[in-house]
Order: structure tokens, then sequence, then C-alpha cells
């Protein structure tokens, strides 16, 4: 596994535990907001396209032979 797709695994930690307490205990001290949920949403898509991004820039250069 690359760092790209570890980076992906590491961004998606902190919004699946804010879900995760949402749902295993419903109640005022774990509401989250509109604007808490946006936020879960555009730093994880953020995280998700750049790390795409560097996956398929590492895929498209040429592999060069060691000598």
């Amino acid at each position: 596994m690359g760092a790209a797709h570890a980076s992906i695994i590491a961004a998606s930690g902190p919004a699946l535990t804010a879900l995760l307490a949402v749902i295993i205990n419903p109640g005022e001290r774990t509401f989250l907001s509109i604007a808490q949920i946006v936020g879960i949403l555009v730093v994880t898509l953020g995280v998700v396209t750049l790390s795409f991004e560097k996956m398929l820039i590492q895929q498209s250069k040429p592999i060069r032979p060691r000598r």
C-alpha cells in the first residue's frame, strides 16, 4: 500500500468516528449540525481528491530500469 492509499484511510478516520458516535450513541451530545457534516465531507473529499491525483501522477510516470 502506498502513501496515497494510506492517506485516504487516515483521512477517513475522524469522519467515521464522528458518524459512528452519532449512530451508536444518539442524543444531544452527539448531534452533528449541518456545518459539521459539510466540514467532514469537504475535508474527506479534499484528501481523497489529492490522494487520487497523486496516484494518477505516479502511475503515468514511466518506470526507468535501474543500471
